[in-house]
């Protein structure tokens, strides 16, 4: 009998088989040191059905991804070859761009188009199907169920994959053992939400180990975890590894001691293989190619180096042909008892044989049906807020048409009335449901797409479960809504009646529901928000509601057949006035209406930067944060010392929770509010205003105008920091020399959105250096870059050092050679100084206490490991004593800069300062900006214009000539309304959406002083003005004349007035709501105030019969002033009498009996444009407040311990800070009590007109007050 060996350390006797008569043997391969692990930490989890290991070899493998239409595609993978043996954890490393996470995809199956080449299991080429049921795929971001505990994630897993011929007590038992040996046995009533970092990633991988995966492909499994997480979650791969599993994972930059615990390593550059082989023959095989290792150097970092060129491109090329491109296998240990293919195939069943296994299929749907059902209704109850939040929407529309349509379901002369009501129930049904969707359901994506993926469940059972579990609160809610509404508007009280309309209501929301989720599906959550409106517009045309369906062009009534709304009224209308009702309506009039017949239900010239030196040290320096109500503080800083001289280099690292960005942020300025100590600028205490003019901070993020060129962003800056006194031949030199420096000349015409993200990160320096400030302070600013990048960022800054400045950056899990572009460093440790000096001197500092560094250690991140290890306290305690928290500088090489492009003296730093930019040129520069940022965006104002084209002309056919016809007054008094909400809604809209993008750039321009809020916001509105013009112009040419509207010029010119002032007002109102509110919530708000904004426009309603606080809210609302100055204008000021060609009877032949019976004001369209005026007044000054408050007074940068509040108060508030903060005051009283606002709007009750104009003076004067303030 022929035996096949395979070295695979710690494997269990289980795993140990025959076949065929060949014995598989599997063999310990390590050394002594690795016999670390216990018997408990490698068994087989009890329960768990053992299965064969997998050998995974592919050969050839090409990969090419399209570039796009006509531009052909491109090679990721060139040809690469590789094996990786069961019982071993391997990791896919190299730069970005190598195609780690490419190589990665094509291993577990994610990826299957573009490829070639073959993949092999256990020798044989790799079915599918038959893979995926034995593998799983892991992604770098958690994405779990966060409102389920541990231990109900975990056995709502268990259901879905073991079925229910495994019973509940195995379950139990194989659940507890793989928790326990996760280390999450303390967290299983812990909501997964509630959870660390590190505590996410190990429960994603317990998730998945239920039905225990031969093959577990995981893609960057450290991201985000600091380095205790880190090493932790390791640890646990290699363990599970060494109970037979094949776990191959994608790593980038790991620290020395986290790199020795993977047992093989696959280095990739540029679609090549580097490097195949275990990690302890890395160092011998780069000696053998002539790149030795630097001793204290990271041997993974060095390869990394290697891989991005920086050593030429010739060691690339020796590497690559030193593997063969992954063919050689000598670097394994001991790579001549790997058996062969054809040995190994012979001695595997291949895995399409075992393809009817029972344990390789899923549970039964209808399992599956249960099983995810009740993991939906666990979700329900647990997300309390949103089911409140529909409850309290739900009660509060229907109070609200209760009270606005009081008893006008019995009435004979408001049955158009209520008609209007049923019509605003089934908007109110469709539209609140259908957003729901839109807004929840594209979060649910990114977990149903890993779910599926890893086969849990079918895609039908979840979609089926998805909907049932809302029924209860969808029919509750429907219920509470429908009860309110029909008792107070007076509809009859019959239970056939009722239940009919209730049922109709809940099929209109279920049906709403399934659209939602289909329009979800297909977009993200901003898109969705867009597009949901839009495609309810034909639904609502189709439904016989704006124009009768007898009035339907012929060609156009197949779109009431695919109108679901259409349906609902049918039902509603016939629901409420149907069933061969004969009793009569209660009616003061004496005419009879045939109701359901007519309704038809079926400047100096010279640049001269001098650069001061510049100084900071501190002392004693302590910050404490809030916990929260009756938690108390938490201390962050502990009494640390530190002091950076002029022209250094400076880098702050630590361990994740340090105080690392707390410490950035209180030596910028950004922080002030719990900090003690006193912080020194050259030996002077600071006064925080002065300081921020002549330093800026950079955050992470790359806050930039992505539609403007590198030039242009250079410009608009240069003018706004500038100002008028350096000329623009100055300005332009100063410009060309930045980007020369920067190595951005050559991208000088490239618009920043295309910029690679190194190139970016450049960008944002080079605009911060416009007014060459003394001190820079950057919080992490290689993330998100690669190596090559990274290394290119920071030689950059350590040359702006060298030029004077003291630049300050804080940074995590750096390289040797990227430590050693820094002047000093300085570790951190639970909020207290661990060092202070140059990376050279740290192994001198550690060997003072009597520390060792091992040979292939970088020394920094060995110190943060010492900061990070079980014994942190005594280590930290043990470093900061000597260090003496910072006061010690022993270990710090004093240095001068180098003379450079700027000079050195020695002047107060207040003097070198510029004058910014007055507020007159503020406004033309942002304005100009302003205009070619509207440019730019060509496809989001071509689907505005084609937005309002396609609807202008849907509703020119669907009320073709009509506006000159008297029997169809009403008709087009809907039309008009129609055209009402349209303005509103897109502008509104538009406006929430361009805000909420918009402000993490305006925070960032703001806080480094570029501009005055007043200026931007002028600027931006004024310059959005022709956009919005244009489409209103556009949308009123067409439907005008297309309705056959009074063609008067004056009143052409009255309706496209009171047009625009929608517009202005809705698009002011957009921005209110998006600058209180994030694009999520903002567009649950915006819908919801659309809703009221509609309903107290007064239509079909009197509002004297409704209560005072509603009546008093309804008289200023921009609205009802809207609608009234759209309806006088075609049918007020004397309008000729309308012709009734097809009519017997025409009830509304002169106008003004159709204006007096609908309640509007006649003749008072410029009083209705003056207040809409005062409204978009109204609207920016508050806005203006908002922003400056959540930019001034509000988030803090730490992330890490969630601080709310910015604490950002200058000492000395310059008048325009004062101006502002008094704006915002006077607008949230005039928000709040709406006194002066309302003396305005009730003028229009008044019956003289000369008593108006008279009182409506009187107040103006007080409100143009507040509005010049």
């Amino acid at each position: 009998m022929e035996t096949v060996l395979y070295e695979v350390s710690n494997v269990p006797n289980g795993f140990n088989h025959e076949k065929n008569g060949e014995s598989v043997q599997y063999t310990d391969n390590k050394d002594v040191s690795d016999q670390g692990d216990t018997e408990d930490s490698v068994k087989i989890f009890s329960g768990i059905l053992q299965k064969d290991p997998i050998d995974i070899t592919f050969d050839n493998i090409t990969y090419n991804a399209s570039l796009g239409f006509r531009k052909g595609k491109k090679e990721i993978l060139h040809g690469l070859h590789g094996r990786f043996p069961p019982g071993q954890l391997i990791a896919i490393m190299g730069p970005s761009g190598a195609g780690k996470s490419t190589l990665l995809d094509v291993l577990s199956g994610y990826r299957i188009t573009g490829i070639g080449g073959t993949v092999y299991t256990n020798g044989t080429e790799r079915n599918l199907n038959s893979f995926r049921k034995l593998s799983c795929y892991i992604t770098q971001d958690n994405r779990l169920q966060e409102l389920l505990t541990v231990w109900e994630n975990m056995l709502i897993v268990a259901d879905l994959k073991l079925g229910s011929h495994v019973s509940f007590h195995t379950k139990e038992k194989i659940i507890i053992e793989i928790l326990e040996t996760l280390g999450l046995e303390e967290t299983t009533e812990t909501r997964a939400e509630r959870l660390s970092g590190g505590q996410k990633k190990r429960l994603s991988i317990a998730l998945e180990l239920i039905d225990n995966p031969l093959i577990m492909f995981l893609d960057e499994p450290t991201t985000g975890l600091d380095s205790s997480s880190c090493s932790q979650c390791v640890k646990l791969l290699r363990q599970l590894a060494r109970q037979g599993r094949t776990i191959i994972c994608t790593i980038h930059q790991p620290s020395a001691s986290l790199f020795q615990l993977f047992d093989l390593v696959y280095v990739l550059s540029e679609g090549n293989c580097l490097y195949q082989g275990t990690t302890q023959n890395l160092i011998p095989f780069l000696d053998a190619a002539y790149l030795p290792c630097p001793q204290y150097h990271n041997p993974a970092d060095f390869v990394i180096e290697l891989a991005c060129g920086e050593y030429g491109e010739d060691k690339m090329q020796t590497l690559v042909l030193a593997t063969n491109n992954g063919r050689n296998y000598q670097w394994f240990d001991k790579p001549e008892s790997l058996p062969s293919l054809q040995k190994l195939k012979e001695t595997h069943k291949t895995l399409n044989e075992k393809k009817n296994n029972s344990h390789l299929q899923s549970t039964s749907q209808w399992n599956q049906f249960k099983v995810l059902l009740r993991r939906g209704f666990i979700k329900s109850k647990r997300d309390v807020t949103l089911t409140y939040m529909r409850i309290i929407v739900n009660i509060s529309v229907g109070l609200l048409f209760g009270v606005l349509y009081w008893q006008a379901g019995n009435h004979g002369g408001k049955v158009l009335d209520n008609y209007n009501l049923i019509f605003s129930v089934l908007m109110h049904q469709m539209m609140s449901p259908m957003m729901l969707m839109v807004l929840t359901f594209p979060n649910e994506m990114c977990v149903l797409t890993k779910e599926h993926f890893n086969r849990w469940y079918s895609l039908k059972m979840y979609y089926t479960s998805l909907c049932l579990v809302d029924v209860p609160i969808s029919v509750f809610c429907c219920i509470v809504f429908s009860i309110i509404m029909y008792w107070m508007t007076g509809q009859p009280l019959e239970w056939n009646r009722f239940t009919m309309f209730t049922v109709l209501s809940m099929l209109i929301v279920f049906v709403a529901q399934s659209f939602g989720l289909m329009i979800g599906a297909v977009f993200n959550v901003v898109n969705g928000t867009f597009m949901g409106p839009c495609l309810s517009v034909p639904m609502m045309m189709f439904a016989g509601f704006g124009v009768t369906l007898r009035d339907l062009p012929s060609y156009l009534r197949w779109g009431s057949y695919i109108s679901y709304l259409r349906y609902g009224l049918e039902g509603m209308v016939g629901a409420i006035y149907g069933l061969d009702t004969n009793s009569v309506l209660n009616s003061k009039k004496t005419f009879k209406i045939k109701f359901l017949k007519n309704v038809e239900c079926v400047k100096t010239d010279n640049v001269n930067y001098k650069q001061v030196p510049f100084g900071i040290s501190f002392e004693n320096i302590n910050f404490s944060v809030s916990l929260g109500f009756r938690k108390g503080m938490k201390k962050v800083l502990h009494h640390i010392n530190g002091s950076f001289c002029s022209g250094q280099f400076i880098a702050i690292v630590g361990p994740s929770g340090a105080g690392k960005t707390t410490l950035l942020d209180i030596l910028s300025g950004y922080q002030i509010r719990g900090v003690n100590g006193t912080i020194y600028n050259n030996n002077i205490v600071r006064n925080a205003q002065e300081f921020r003019k002549y330093s800026s901070y950079i955050t992470h993020d790359n806050h930039l105008q992505p539609l403007l060129t590198v030039w242009e962003n250079m410009s608009v800056v240069a003018d706004l920091k500038l100002g008028l006194q350096i000329s623009q031949e100055n300005k332009d030199i100063t410009i060309k020399d930045i980007l020369a420096t920067l190595s951005l000349d050559t991208s000088a015409n490239t618009q920043a959105c295309y910029l690679s993200g190194g190139q970016q990160k450049r960008l944002a320096i080079a605009l911060e250096l416009i007014d060459n400030p003394l001190v820079m302070f950057f919080d992490e600013p290689t993330t998100g870059l690669d190596s090559s990048s990274s290394g290119q960022c920071l030689r950059l800054l350590q040359k702006l050092s060298k030029e004077g400045k003291t630049i300050i950056c804080t940074i995590h899990q750096a390289s040797a050679n990227i430590l050693q572009l820094f002047d000093e460093i300085y570790i951190l440790g639970e909020g207290r100084c661990l060092y202070h000096g140059t990376a050279l001197n740290v192994l001198e500092f550690l060997n003072s206490i009597n520390i060792m560094c091992p040979m292939y250690n970088n020394p920094v991140d060995y110190v943060i490991e010492l900061a990070s290890s079980e014994n942190k306290n005594e280590n930290i305690s043990l470093m900061t004593n000597k260090i003496e928290n910072g006061k010690c500088n022993k270990w710090v090489q004093q240095s001068k800069p180098s003379a450079s492009i700027v000079e050195e003296h020695s002047t107060d730093p207040s003097s070198e300062t510029y004058k910014r930019a007055s507020l007159p040129h503020q406004f033309k520069i942002l304005a100009a900006r302003s205009l070619l940022n509207c440019k730019r965006d060509r496809k989001m104002l071509y689907m505005r214009i084609l937005a309002n084209v396609i609807i202008s002309l849907l509703y020119s056919i669907l009320y073709w000539q009509i506006g000159d016809h008297g029997g169809k007054v009403r008709n087009n008094y809907n039309l008009l309304f129609c055209v009402l909400i349209h303005h509103m809604t897109t502008t509104m809209m538009l406006g929430i959406l361009s805000i909420s993008s918009e402000i993490s750039i305006i925070t960032n321009e703001y806080f480094n002083k570029r501009y005055s809020l007043k200026m931007y916001f002028a600027a931006s509105t004024i310059c959005e003005m022709p956009i919005l013009i244009f489409c209103c112009l556009l949308f009123t040419a067409i439907v005008y004349p297309t309705t056959g509207q009074p063609m008067e010029l004056h009143r052409v010119t009255m309706f496209t007035i009171i047009s625009l002032q929608i517009v202005l007002v809705s698009q002011s109102l957009g921005i209110v709501i998006g600058s209180v509110f994030n694009v999520m919530n903002g567009t649950f708000v915006g819908f919801a105030l659309s809703a009221s904004l509609v309903l107290l426009a007064g239509i079909g309603e009197d509002l004297k019969n409704i209560p005072i606080i509603i009546y008093w809210i309804g008289k200023s609302c921009f609205t009802k002033y809207g609608l009234e100055g759209i309806v006088n204008s075609i049918y007020g000021y004397d309008r000729e009498i309308l012709s009734c060609p097809d009519e017997l009877y025409c009830h509304y032949k002169y106008p003004q009996k159709f204006l007096k019976d609908i309640m509007i004001h006649v003749d008072v369209f410029w009083i209705d444009v003056i207040l809409d005026i005062l409204a978009v007044t109204f609207s920016e000054n508050f806005v203006e407040g908002v922003i400056y408050l959540q930019n001034k007074l509000s988030s803090s940068s730490s992330t890490v311990y969630d601080v709310k509040i910015i604490n950002y108060v200058p000492a000395n508030w310059t008048v325009d800070s004062i101006i502002v903060i008094i704006d915002f005051i006077v607008n949230q009283l005039i928000q709040q009590n709406l006194d002066e606002i309302v003396k305005i709007h009730v003028l229009l009750c008044m019956d003289s007109m000369t008593e108006k104009i008279q009182i409506e003076l009187k107040n103006m004067s007080v409100l143009m007050s507040i509005v010049l303030i």
